[in-house]
């Protein structure tokens, strides 16, 4: 795997989270059960006499390390799932980047480049989406993955999260299980672009049980995009192999007339 990865030694730390995602989430876990005790090992050793001062420093210590344990398990379990699946990208594949931010790795083939993202549950990113776009209480999104590439032409309104609500349960059981659910796939996971120009592909698209929806959408650039739920880690490169697909045949076979252009 190591081979993969863009050589930049600026990079080596993000490229240590990527790799361990795991000891960052068992590690935050532990912390949970070590704090309370190195606190009152503290308190013992090194009574301080109270005062609003020393309050205020605990209360502010305590939120701390409360966001940065929430931080190492949601986003470390995120970590685990994108490593599981650049170790499975073949030989011909670069791992660009690592952002450990938003949990997304942009990689390489050729002269094409990809994006995973991992959407996981209480990330700083996955919050903000949330609350950018109203996913909150039961109707959050389920933990997802986000596949896309640059697509070129189409005239699309739409942003890669008005589409992710298809990885989402119905709304019943979304709220009753706090949007943790996600959806069962639908018959059409096409959107009608590719119906329209890619029909021949969707059979093959629906024998990937974790895939919800592929389509085009963009804000600054249109983007050929895919959404599988949470289990479908090993499926994402079948994915990918599928977005090849797409785009090879709408260059090659489908020229662009005025709609696409």
């Amino acid at each position: 795997m190591v081979n993969n990865l863009a050589d930049s030694t600026s990079n080596g730390k993000k490229w240590w989270l990527l790799k361990h995602g795991r000891l960052v989430q068992i590690s935050g876990a532990l912390l949970i059960i070590l704090l309370p005790l190195i606190f009152v090992f503290f308190v013992i050793q090194y009574p301080f006499s109270f005062s609003y001062e020393s309050l205020f420093n605990f209360i502010y210590l305590l939120i701390l390390s409360f966001f940065v344990i929430i931080w190492m398990i949601f986003s470390g379990s995120a970590y685990s799932h994108l490593y599981s699946v650049v170790k499975e990208l073949g030989s011909g594949w670069v791992i660009e980047d690592f952002d450990p931010l938003r949990c997304k790795i942009t990689a390489r083939e050729g002269a094409r480049q990809y994006v995973i993202l991992y959407h996981a549950h209480n990330t700083p990113y996955t919050i903000w989406a949330d609350f950018d776009y109203l996913n909150i209480l039961g109707n959050r999104l389920p933990e997802h993955y986000q596949v896309w590439t640059q697509y070129r032409g189409g005239s699309v309104q739409h942003n890669r999260y008005d589409l992710a609500r298809y990885v989402r349960a119905s709304r019943v059981s979304g709220f009753s299980f706090w949007g943790l659910m996600s959806s069962d796939q639908r018959e059409i996971i096409f959107d009608e672009n590719l119906m329209e120009t890619v029909l021949h592909l969707h059979e093959e698209a629906k024998q990937i049980s974790s895939l919800r929806f592929v389509g085009l959408c963009g804000l600054c650039d249109i983007v050929l995009a895919a959404f599988l739920v949470q289990h479908g880690g090993k499926e994402v490169i079948q994915v990918l192999d599928l977005l090849k697909k797409i785009i090879q045949w709408t260059k090659e076979y489908h020229p662009f007339d005025d709609k696409w252009s």
